[in-house]
């Protein structure tokens, strides 16, 4: 995977408990903010996802897509989003 380097400016009280919570973790700094920022951008995705599947714009089975998720957990992870599962027969048809 071709990688790139990004920077940003952060608080130092942000900065003083990333660099702690790296070491808490037996991490360098870099390796500890690559797996933070992959959490938050798998978190991103799910509720993005969600919010689109809540709204009618797009299918369970897209939802999953782009949550990278396959189906079945994606529906596990409804009741934790307080979302009801409005699959219908048309759906079913898409999805096979």
């Amino acid at each position: 995977m071709k990688t790139i380097t990004l920077s940003t400016r952060l608080d130092e009280d942000d900065a003083k408990m990333i660099d702690q919570f790296a070491k808490d973790n037996g991490l360098d700094q870099s390796t500890f903010l690559k797996q933070l920022l992959r959490k938050g951008l798998d978190e991103y995705k799910f509720n993005k996802a969600i919010n689109e599947c809540r709204q009618g714009k797009i299918s369970l089975s897209r939802a999953a897509d782009i949550s990278g998720l396959n189906i079945r957990d994606m529906i596990s992870r409804l009741p934790e989003m307080n979302v009801e599962l409005n699959y219908n027969i048309d759906d079913l048809s898409h999805d096979i």
